[in-house]
């Protein structure tokens, strides 16, 4: 098993990443656990992003977070 450690990480680029593979599992008609429904990964997509997003727009959501965190790299 690989360990790893996340210096100084910035918390709303986690909480993408989250968000973005919790999108990926709900579009294939996943559930992960209770953290990750689609209205919660939803917010967290709106709030990154800084766009609005229809519910069941998970391709455009998919689409923004990865663009987003292009930007930033």
């Amino acid at each position: 098993m690989t360990e790893f450690t996340i210096i100084n990480p910035d918390r709303q680029r986690l909480a993408a990443i989250a968000a973005k593979q919790g999108l990926k599992a709900i579009k294939l008609g996943m559930r992960l656990n209770s953290s990750y429904t689609p209205k919660r990964c939803r917010e967290v997509a709106e709030e990154f992003t800084g766009k609005k997003f229809k519910a069941r727009d998970y391709d455009g959501m998919i689409a923004a977070i990865e663009e987003g965190l292009n930007d930033d790299a």
